[in-house]
């Protein structure tokens, strides 16, 4: 946070772009706002956000909107859009806030009611780009989009959660008629995904840890033999894997958690102590726990800003 959280939401501050990525701010957003006060900052934010949706029609890759591809406008990207529906709802259980939905509810409907390309059964259209579960450890390094999940699925196991998620903001803010209507489209989707890419037993045409994590933390499944047959298929490929991360930006977040939920807690624990590469602790044991540089840890701190603490157990160095 210290490294990112610096005007907007950047993504690595190791990189000289310094764009507020879309994708990256969504993921975090609960951690930040489990370690700090991050209403006002974010806030502020999806301000931007509003005003970049209501310009370009849809929610850009960054925001503010710097176009990437030779001065083309944004493409919709599932998941990175979808930061505009799921990141005010954190916000709110966060805090406690209602107003911030109040105040991103015009640019939540935009996005999901005409930003997004769908087909005619309301899923998403399969013509475009999507960045699925980007940087999966699977994915050839020169194309970090071609995962081993199908990134359709990802995008339209993301569709029907915040479909899900928007019929709850409408009923918290008092639109009602909203709230029954977002609500029977999140049934008809999840009716076209489940025909789309679940099997009877409960196995996904991609037989992944990222496709039934998401099948399984967005309640996708239909029987409890289709969630207990893909909570087995999903501990039997992280022992596959050897506990390792197999999971890119659809999957990572939640994985741990879905482990939990489905009565493999011991299984996470194993996974998130996991010290081979890839793993969560591997960085670790190599000294890198953060990507703050020593010049700007060394700035903050005769800033006053950084603390003694805060240098000690944030920067890395071959004595320390």
């Amino acid at each position: 946070m210290l490294g990112n959280f610096v005007s907007v939401p950047t993504d690595c501050p190791q990189r000289d772009e310094r764009l507020g990525w879309t994708g990256d701010i969504q993921v975090f957003a609960p951690t930040a706002n489990f370690l700090f006060d991050t209403s006002g900052f974010l806030s502020g934010w999806l301000r931007d956000l509003a005003a970049e949706v209501f310009q370009y029609g849809i929610v850009p890759e960054v925001v503010p909107f710097i176009t990437l591809r030779d001065n083309l406008p944004p493409r919709p990207h599932a998941i990175w859009a979808d930061v505009a529906i799921i990141t005010p709802n954190d916000l709110y259980k966060a805090f406690g806030d209602a107003n911030i939905l109040e105040k991103q509810y015009a640019s939540m409907q935009q996005w999901l009611d005409k930003g997004l390309p769908r087909q005619e059964n309301g899923l998403w259209e399969q013509s475009g780009i999507q960045y699925g579960d980007w940087l999966d450890p699977k994915a050839p390094p020169a194309y970090p989009a071609h995962g081993t999940t199908d990134p359709f699925l990802a995008a339209n196991a993301y569709l029907v959660h915040v479909t899900r998620m928007i019929a709850g903001i409408a009923k918290i803010t008092g639109r009602d008629s909203d709230a029954t209507k977002y609500q029977n489209d999140y049934e008809r989707l999840l009716k076209a995904f489940r025909h789309e890419y679940v099997s009877p037993s409960g196995r996904l045409v991609s037989d992944t840890q990222t496709a039934l994590a998401l099948a399984l933390h967005f309640d996708l499944l239909e029987t409890q033999e289709q969630k207990t047959k893909a909570a087995e298929r999903l501990d039997w490929l992280i022992k596959w894997d050897s506990f390792k991360v197999s999971t890119g930006f659809a999957g990572t977040p939640i994985i741990l958690d879905t482990l939990a939920e489905n009565g493999n807690l011991e299984v996470a624990y194993r996974m998130l102590q996991e010290r081979d590469n890839p793993s969560w602790l591997y960085p670790v044991s190599m000294g890198a726990t953060t990507i703050v540089s020593k010049p700007l840890m060394h700035k903050l701190m005769v800033s006053g800003r950084g603390g003694t603490r805060c240098c000690q157990t944030a920067v890395s160095t071959p004595d320390k």
